[in-house]
């Protein structure tokens, strides 16, 4: 009985023994504290684990506090933190936040005025017997009432403009307007309350195209009204065109009633200024007002001018490499004298750029002359007269001293010595013995012949001289009246892929010419058989006689779709390309739903109307969209990737377009019968003409750049055309 007795306090002495030894930690918890806007602390009051306070100020702070050692972890949407293990890591997606520093509560949405907070600390045990209390705190929960926020009165927004020089908005019938607003202002909006919070939304209409449905939308942030919060520093108008509209609101939170008090919303309209595009300037040797470009070989000693179409226009040249100088400026140019020009002794490149006030042709390309010096010949080339003989005639040289012409015709003059300057006079008695005698060539301002006349021309190249070239021109018989232009059977209408139609000459004695989309010319006596593909086709004909053809008539076919889209719904548009293209194709957009207009764009640029074609010089991705009444379709996109294969390693020789640049007015000379298209600098389809072997007039109204295209025989040449 003893011994047991002994065992028993034996063992009860060596536990409060240990106990002695290892002593527990005190339980981990988490101390919040509120401070008011001036750092006062406001008193919580705790029941059972629950801080709560009132009347609490948006301004005030939160700080929670625990164990060295501990991390803080919170919620704010009424769950209980994440406790985070190797598994899972406490974040804002799973919404727990880690406690870093003071919470501030106007950060914090409000719920009926209320923000509630759930917080835990966590700890790593110190030793693997330690109690959960002292690894993990309780959750505490803190409630506060939100003090509620006085609405302002009669919130107010008011826009004005910056950097706009004199223009103003003028509030008129409710809405703020200016007219020609330049790019580089800034719409700036004011609320009448500096706690307002402005939002606003934008919208452009680009000139004379319709307006795309909602607008386009510049900024990717919305909010639930549809609004974009306002920068500080205002709304940027840069790279807009066209009509803009812009909505603005201001707005007032209230945070213990989650409701706020808004502005009345206000509506600005204005129309852009419209950009200042300077063209580059042109060369021109010696007395001639040809235009140069490219590469030209020329004596030591002559002059080389740079002009421009516009005479308020100053122009800075450089002789210096793109590596030296990568773009011309009015600090590292060389302001060009238009009373001495330039006098050329060495062989060089001339790059030139033209200003007109703080405006440059920094959007465009330079004017870029290659100029070789070589020796002067030993002996000149006699001129040598041509002229184009009109429709299906094509170039002819004349050499004999009499020669018939029809009225009106241009001369072309030329020697086969290439730095020789030729000069021309009608008068018989005038003298051309020197390189200041008659009237100097310009191949853009040829001599017509309007009556019977003698025309004498020599060249001239340093000291030397050709012998004098002298034809007698007379007055060619009118020709006969043109064919009438043939007819399509049927006209225009909706068809079946596969269909044939039927081109027929209206004269028995005319042979019908008629083009498909394809540019391919196809010849049938007085018929001819086109057969219709798979996409809406424009067909084109004309009638021959001789050396005279017709007017050209057209006719559209609309080619019907095996899947009809459903009712009350728009079929999203097709593409006649998809993949590696060549450079110079055409792409042609469809829509299997009759009457519908399509709108495309062309990588990042805006939407367009797509009329007739769109000619691809590079790669490029294309998105479309069609609409018919209110209804608009899906929007469809296709990649084109021009392949190695350039233009010029199939282009079609001898096609020239000149005067370049010109005011409306050039000529279209191929060897060849082709189809000529005309795209606009965005690949719009401006002008599409099925031409004879020859010269062709053509004229465009509006100013810009342009490209003319020449498709024949399965050849193309591409050119660009500056339309003053």
């Amino acid at each position: 009985m003893k011994t047991k007795f002994m065992r028993i306090f034996a063992a009860t002495a060596m536990l409060f023994s240990f106990a002695g030894l290892v002593r527990a930690q005190d339980n981990l918890t988490v101390v919040p504290e509120l401070k008011g806007e001036n750092q006062e602390e406001i008193t919580l009051a705790e029941t059972t684990g629950t801080y709560t306070a009132s009347d609490v100020p948006a301004a005030a702070t939160l700080a929670l506090s625990s164990a060295e050692g501990a991390k803080i972890y919170y919620t704010t949407d009424g769950s209980n933190p994440v406790q985070p293990s190797d598994e899972v890591v406490p974040t804002a997606e799973n919404a727990t936040i880690e406690y870093v520093a003071a919470i501030e509560l106007n950060q914090l949405t409000a719920v009926a005025g209320k923000i509630t907070i759930k917080a835990q600390a966590f700890k790593a045990a110190a030793e693997p017997s330690a109690k959960a209390s002292e690894t993990e705190s309780d959750v505490i929960t803190i409630e506060l009432t939100m003090a509620e926020t006085p609405a302002p009165a009669d919130l107010t927004l008011v826009p004005s403009l910056s950097d706009a020089g004199d223009v103003e908005f003028v509030l008129a019938a409710g809405i703020y307007g200016a007219q020609n607003v330049p790019a580089a202002a800034k719409v700036m909006l004011t609320g009448s309350d500096a706690a307002a919070k402005i939002y606003y939304s934008i919208s452009v209409v680009e000139p004379e195209q319709p307006e795309l449905p909602g607008g386009v939308l510049l900024a990717a942030k919305e909010d639930e009204a549809g609004f974009v919060a306002y920068p500080a520093d205002g709304i940027a108008l840069t790279d807009l065109m066209g009509e803009v509209t812009i909505k603005a609101v201001a707005r007032v939170e209230n945070s213990s009633k989650a409701t706020a008090t808004e502005s009345d919303t206000i509506t600005i309209k204005f129309t852009m200024a419209e950009p200042v595009y300077v063209f580059p300037p042109y060369f021109t040797i010696g007395d001639s007002e040809e235009a140069v470009y490219g590469e030209r070989n020329v004596l030591a000693g002559t002059k080389l001018f740079i002009r421009h179409q516009d005479e308020n226009a100053v122009i800075y040249y450089t002789d210096k490499s793109v590596d030296e100088v990568a773009s011309i400026t009015k600090e590292n140019g060389t302001l060009f004298d238009t009373t001495q020009g330039i006098e050329i002794n060495d062989s060089c490149t001339i790059r030139a750029k033209a200003f007109i006030g703080e405006d440059a042709s920094s959007d465009a390309e330079e004017a870029v002359l290659k100029l070789n010096v070589v020796a002067a010949p030993d002996t000149v080339s006699a001129p040598v007269f041509s002229y184009y003989g009109g429709l299906g005639v094509g170039e002819v040289t004349i050499s004999t001293p009499e020669y018939e012409i029809p009225e009106g015709y241009a001369i072309t003059i030329t020697s086969a010595t290439e730095v020789a300057t030729v000069r021309y006079t009608f008068d018989e008695d005038a003298a051309l013995e020197s390189v200041t005698d008659g009237l100097a060539y310009d191949a853009n301002n040829r001599p017509s012949i309007d009556t019977v006349c003698t025309l004498r021309a020599r060249a001239f190249a340093g000291d030397k001289k050709s012998e004098i070239t002298a034809v007698k021109f007379t007055i060619k018989a009118a020709e006969p009246e043109k064919p009438s232009a043939p007819i399509f059977v049927p006209a225009g209408d909706t068809v079946v892929a596969g269909d044939t139609i039927l081109v027929a000459a209206s004269d028995a004695d005319s042979i019908c010419v008629a083009v498909g989309d394809a540019g391919f010319v196809q010849y049938a006596g007085s018929e001819v058989k086109l057969a219709v593909g798979k996409y809406d086709t424009l067909f084109r004909a004309y009638a021959v006689v001789g050396t005279l053809h017709s007017d050209i008539v057209t006719a559209r076919y609309f080619v019907m779709s095996d899947e009809e889209p459903e009712p009350g719904t728009v079929a999203a548009p097709t593409f006649s390309l998809n993949g590696e293209v060549n450079a110079g194709d055409t792409l042609r957009i469809d829509c299997a739903t009759e009457g519908a207009e399509i709108f495309y764009a062309m990588d990042t640029a805006a939407f367009v109307a797509y009329t007739d074609g769109i000619v691809i010089t590079k790669s490029v991705t294309v998105k479309a969209y069609a609409k018919k009444d209110t209804v608009v379709s899906d929007t469809t996109e296709v990649s084109l990737i021009v392949k190695g294969v350039s233009v010029e390693d199939r282009e079609l020789a001898g096609v020239s377009v000149y005067p370049n640049p010109s005011n409306g007015r050039f000529n279209v000379s191929v060897p060849v019968n082709a189809t000529v298209e005309v795209f606009a600098s965005n690949g719009r389809l401006v002008r599409r003409q099925v031409v004879m072997a020859g010269e062709t007039a053509m004229e465009l109204d509006q100013a810009g750049i342009y490209f003319v295209r020449v498709a024949a025989e399965g050849q193309v040449a591409i050119s660009k055309v500056v339309v003053r």
